[in-house]
């Protein structure tokens, strides 16, 4: 399952877990929500199964935000193929 996260959110990583249980997870981070590839973050999202942390590029650029070392930056192009074919399942965060 895919999560679309486009803004921060308090209890995002139990909301993760709840929804995918032990299935296979991704996140595809875009707008404020890019601030969660911060290493502490991506270390929490690791924990729970979380296989494919992506980072829209331009989101990040504009905020100034360099991404952990973990996180794919993707670009509009790369993020609408993870959307409609990587998946069977996105959900919008």
């Amino acid at each position: 399952m895919l999560f679309f996260i486009t803004k921060t959110q308090p209890a995002l990583v139990d909301t993760i877990k709840l929804f995918a249980g032990d299935g296979e997870k991704a996140v595809l981070l875009t707008g404020d929500a890019v601030f969660y590839a911060n290493s502490a973050t991506l270390g929490k999202l690791q924990e729970i199964g979380v296989s494919e942390i992506f980072v829209l590029e331009e989101a990040a650029a504009e905020r100034a935000f360099v991404p952990g070392a973990d996180a794919e930056l993707v670009g509009y192009a790369d993020m609408a193929k993870i959307i409609m074919n990587e998946f069977e399942t996105t959900m919008c965060l």
